[in-house]
């Protein structure tokens, strides 16, 4: 026999009843009709599973239905919610994601990969036919970038083993490498015909599309700290055991983190581990025409080495000083053109790339921390790495395994900070700390106007340590307030905060003036004057002229008295500030000059004059007013 159940969801005793014999409510339809009832179609206002998806009343009780919905949040399950606000799931008690890697509500809507990596969304296609995509971490909420491989995209068909190999190979090669300047992989799995590499989210832009920006290239003040973080990686990956050479160094495997403004070194696809002392060549070639070195194209007897990374960087940083792409006429660069505007590069940069751009590998520089220090005109500051052959660059250990992707920062274009053009920062020794600039100036900036545009440097340190970076005015911001050697620091103005100039009118002290004139006055003046006035004791005329005087003589001390308080308080003009910025690590320190003017707006500055003028007016109209009336009792008509 069917069971009934009540619109309160009370399942009854009698088949037959009407009404509940728990609550009184009336009797709504069989209970076996919930055998479809599910929590994911829907729970109503008194918190029935709905049978159907979509329903919008429900049917046991007719009430209303809420339905799942994405923008109310996802749980770490990955269940959509009913209720926006909740921290924990209706379904499973999972804690519900408000925001995943950013400021931004940013919610996985793609399937769950491996049991653990929900899509986001795609966010970059690569070579060899793979999809890069930001994916959320299911056990913890944090985002990170998975790249994505297809068999059957892979062209020809001949060349998917070794395609296949050489990306479980940048996988392995990835996982075990720890450096700020080389992008961190955490996992990596294969599905089926599909093969996967889980590593950090780095949020920035490629060298590559800022000189689309900027064609003609950049001063050597913004590529000379590019340059000493990639020859740090590449000494990184060269004192790895046995060492590793890149091979593919060129701007579209360079990005900047908006973050930390640190360089991240992308795509390890045909990094290969060097042999040294082997008559074995590198049979097929690889790298990117023009960037590569000869011994790259496959030349019979000769091997890869650590000079052949020093010639792609020499080929990059060419590129970046000059704006001419390498792969238009390989082998030929125009170093006549570095030493000519509006390229400002010193003939110490000129003289080191012409050494590392040779194309004999035995006249070039052998290590990169030969070629940084002829670049900079310092010794190289890289360490070295620990026995276990992983050098500690980062400042931090690796995560234990199976890891957690970090928060932050991939393959996500967006503007790229501009760095203004001035001294290069040197190479650090001991405690020392560099700065790429020494002073900014913001020029003219409207007290509580939208803030100008973000200037930036650069800071160098001794063996990559942390720099605190202190302002000296509250109107003086710089972020972020740590950074490591080679970040970029951001320097803004908090417009509202600005201290503006008093008017520099000062209105003169007229009772001061008047008692100094007055006491000019010989003794016989004295005499005339109260001789006067006691002979026209009797003449109303004399004595109304007299009090007209004084009268006019206070309502003037008045105004100037009045106009001297308020003028400074009620009309503002524009002042120069000089603010410092201090940055120390250490007991060394640098400082660097920050200069703006403040400027009232037009509508201040009205506003104070109007001020001024109508309490002027007004103490100018009580004092007439004093004076006709006391010139009407003095004239006997009152």
């Amino acid at each position: 026999m069917t069971q009934l159940v009540c619109l309160n969801g009370h399942p009854q005793v009698k088949a037959n009843a009407k009404f509940c014999y728990v609550c009184g409510a009336q009797m709504a339809m069989p209970l076996a009709a919930q055998a479809g009832a599910n929590p994911l179609n829907g729970l109503c206002v008194r918190g029935h599973p709905q049978a159907k998806i979509g329903a919008k009343f429900c049917y046991v009780c007719g009430v209303q239905v809420l339905t799942p919905n994405q923008a109310h949040g996802v749980c770490l399950s990955g269940h959509p919610q009913l209720k926006p606000g909740k921290r924990f799931c209706y379904l499973c008690g999972a804690a519900v994601n408000a925001s995943l890697g950013g400021s931004s509500i940013v919610q996985p809507t793609g399937p769950t990969i491996n049991g653990r990596y929900q899509i986001v969304k795609e966010i970059g296609r690569g070579g060899m036919g793979s999809v890069v995509y930001r994916v959320v971490d299911i056990t913890n909420g944090q985002s990170y970038a998975m790249k994505e491989i297809d068999e059957t995209q892979l062209q020809p068909v001949s060349d998917r083993p070794e395609i296949i190999r050489a990306f479980q190979r940048e996988a392995d090669l990835l996982h075990r490498l720890d450096h700020p300047n080389i992008v961190k992989v955490y996992d990596s799995f294969q599905l089926g015909i599909k093969h996967y590499m889980v590593m950090d989210l780095v949020q920035g832009k490629m060298l590559e599309d800022l000189l689309t920006v900027s064609p003609g290239g950049f001063p050597e003040a913004r590529v000379l700290p590019w340059a000493a973080q990639l020859c740090d990686a590449l000494d990184y990956l060269h004192h790895q055991t046995p060492p590793i050479i890149y091979r593919d160094m060129k701007p579209a495997n360079a990005m900047i983190d908006d973050r930390s403004g640190q360089i991240k070194l992308l795509d390890f696809g045909i990094a290969r581990e060097f042999k040294g002392g082997k008559k074995k060549s590198d049979t097929i070639k690889f790298g990117t025409d023009g960037y590569a070195p000869p011994e790259q194209y496959g030349k019979k007897g000769v091997e890869t080495s650590p000079a052949s990374d020093v010639y792609a960087l020499g080929a990059m940083l060419h590129q970046l000083l000059t704006g001419k792409d390498p792969t238009q006429n390989p082998f030929n660069f125009d170093f006549l053109i570095l030493g000519r505007p509006p390229v400002s590069a010193s003939k110490r940069v000129i003289d080191a790339l012409k050494k590392a751009l040779d194309v004999d590998a035995t006249k070039r520089f052998q290590t990169i921390a030969e070629f940084s220090a002829a670049l900079t005109g310092q010794p190289f500051a890289g360490s070295q790495p620990s026995a276990s052959g992983q050098k500690p660059a980062s400042g931090q250990q690796p995560p234990a395994q199976p890891a957690a992707p970090k928060k932050g920062g991939g393959l996500v274009p967006s503007a790229g900070p501009q760095v203004p053009s001035a001294t290069p920062p040197a190479a650090a020794a001991g405690n020392a700390v560099q700065v790429s600039v020494s002073q900014f100036d913001f020029g003219p900036v409207e007290k509580g106007s939208m803030a100008p545009s973000k200037k930036t440097f650069t800071v160098t340190t001794a063996q990559g340590a942390t720099a605190q970076i202190a302002a000296s005015d509250p109107w003086l911001v710089a972020m972020p307030s740590t950074v490591r050697s080679g970040g970029l620091v951001e320097v803004s103005i908090e417009t509202g905060k600005l201290p503006l100039g008093q008017a520099s009118q000062t209105p003169p002290d007229i009772g001061r003036l008047t008692l100094d004139q007055l006491k000019r006055l010989p003794g016989q003046a004295w005499w005339l004057i109260g001789l006067g006035l006691l002979v026209g004791f009797g003449i109303r005329a004399i004595w109304q002229g007299a009090a007209i005087l004084l009268i006019g003589w206070l309502g003037v001390l008045l105004v100037a008295w009045s106009s001297r308080k308020l003028l400074p308080r009620l009309v503002v003009s524009a002042s120069g500030q000089a603010g410092r910025l201090t940055v120390s690590a250490g007991a060394a320190s640098q400082t660097i000059t920050v200069r703006v003017k403040a400027m009232p707006s037009l509508w201040r500055v009205l506003v104070g004059w109007v001020v001024l003028a109508s309490v002027v007016l007004g103490e100018a109209g009580v004092v007439l007013l004093a004076g006709w009336y006391l010139f009407q009792i003095l004239g006997g008509l009152r």
